[in-house]
């Protein structure tokens, strides 16, 4: 089965300040685009280029 992952990179979503919606709403939108079955993994990270590398980098060594 495909795996996806949708990052969102916010300071507030990630501080639990406001609800993210932009994970949900592109998860959404690929679950009408794509037919054939998928899993979808969301994560939110803080702005910033080492918070955001060090996601993209833990995201492709575990979970693939």
């Amino acid at each position: 089965m495909a795996r996806i992952a949708i990052l969102t990179v916010s300071d507030r979503a990630s501080r639990g300040e406001y609800e993210d919606r932009g994970g949900p709403a592109a998860e959404d939108w690929l679950r009408r685009l794509i037919t054939t079955p998928f899993e979808v993994k969301r994560q939110i990270t803080p702005d910033g280029r080492a918070e955001v590398a060090a996601e993209l980098c833990d995201l492709a060594d575990n979970w693939g």
